[in-house]
C-alpha cells in the first residue's frame, strides 16, 4: 500500500483524459499553506476537520470534466460516500483489506485524533472497504504497491469505456 498511489493515478488519469484534476486535501488548504492531514486535524480538531472535508468533497463533486482524488479516510463517512456517489463516477482503487489494515497499524499517529480516526479493527476496515466497493461504479484491484501508476490509469480508462459502452 503506497499512500500517494491513488493521488498519482488520479493525476495521470486526468492528463490522459484531458481533464482537470482536484485533490480534496489540496482544496482544503484554502490559504495555500501546505499542511499534512495531521497538521489540519491538530489545527482544526477532528470534528471540524471532518466537516471541512465533507464540504470540500461536496464542492469538488460538482465540477464537470474533472478527476477528483478523495482520500479513502474521507469515504469512511457515509455522508461523503453518498455525495461522491450521487455526483460522480466513483472509481475505487482497492489495495486489499489486509494491506490497508497493516498500513494503518504501522502509522505513528501524531495526535490522539488521528489515532481515533484511523485505528480500526480488521473487521471495521473490511466492512468499510466492502461498503465502498459495493457503492463504486468501478473497482480496480491493485495487486501490488509497485504497480506503475500509468498502468493502473490505463486500466481505469479501459473500465470507464466498458462502463459507458465505448470501444
Amino acid at each position: 500500500f503506497k499512500s500517494g498511489q491513488a493521488y498519482n493515478v488520479a493525476k495521470v488519469l486526468a492528463g490522459q483524459l484531458d481533464m482537470s484534476f482536484l485533490d480534496t486535501v489540496e482544496l482544503f488548504e484554502f490559504d495555500n499553506a501546505p499542511r499534512t492531514q495531521s497538521d489540519m486535524i491538530r489545527e482544526f480538531g477532528l470534528r471540524l476537520y471532518k466537516k471541512k472535508i465533507r464540504s470540500t468533497v461536496k464542492y469538488a463533486s460538482f465540477f464537470e470534466n474533472t478527476v477528483i482524488n478523495v482520500d479513502i479516510s474521507a469515504l469512511y463517512s457515509n455522508n461523503i460516500l453518498d455525495i461522491v456517489k450521487n455526483n460522480c463516477l466513483l472509481i475505487y482503487l482497492n489495495n486489499g483489506t489486509k494491506r490497508v489494515y497493516n498500513f494503518l497499524n504501522k502509522q505513528n499517529y501524531q495526535t490522539k485524533e488521528l489515532k481515533k480516526l484511523y485505528q480500526l479493527s480488521l473487521d471495521q476496515v473490511e466492512k468499510r472497504n466492502r461498503q465502498i466497493k459495493d457503492q463504486a461504479d468501478i473497482t480496480i484491484n491493485i495487486s501490488s504497491s509497485r504497480e506503475h501508476d500509468l498502468k493502473i490509469a490505463s486500466e481505469v480508462i479501459r473500465h470507464i469505456k466498458e462502463f459507458y459502452g465505448v470501444r
